[in-house]
């Protein structure tokens, strides 16, 4: 898990490099520094928002690299353990949610349908009504208060 480059396919792809500013055009929705500091967040966004999606398997796509995923491999493995245990998609019981966490080949495709729920919706929050990178920051500044208050 978290051994290989993670590739963020169509729309979401396309998400991701605005809200990272890796597009041309300067965004006020352009926060975060790199792929990875999305990739960290969205999955929790999107488990709290219960927003599992399906990928867009359309041209653009965004990369984070292995080499910064291995930097981050122990915070993302404790995500990726949240994102399982606060999952209700698949009716799996408490039990059967804390043996699939701490696996190994614990299931990813549901790790990354709520990394692109969680970019989705981050994208549109944000994009909503935001004028100014203030404006932005402000909503941020919210939507990461809500995390915290979900995990805690």
């Amino acid at each position: 898990m978290f051994n290989n480059d993670i590739v963020i396919k169509g729309k979401h792809g396309t998400w991701m490099k605005l809200l990272a500013g890796q597009n041309s055009a300067k965004s006020p929705i352009t926060v975060f520094k790199r792929n990875l500091d999305l990739l960290m967040i969205a999955p929790l966004v999107g488990v709290i928002y219960n927003k599992p999606v399906e990928e867009d398997n359309s041209d653009d796509k965004a990369t984070v690299l292995l080499a910064q995923v291995v930097g981050e491999k122990e915070n993302l493995e404790l995500i990726h353990r949240i994102v399982i245990l606060k999952d209700n998609s698949k009716g799996k019981t408490n039990d059967e949610k804390v043996d699939l966490a701490f696996r190994h080949d614990s299931d990813m495709d549901l790790f990354m349908r709520y990394v692109r729920g969680g970019i989705e919706y981050i994208y549109e929050y944000l994009n909503e009504s935001t004028t100014t990178r203030d404006d932005c920051y402000e909503k941020l500044k919210n939507l990461l208060g809500d995390i915290k208050s979900y995990i805690q």
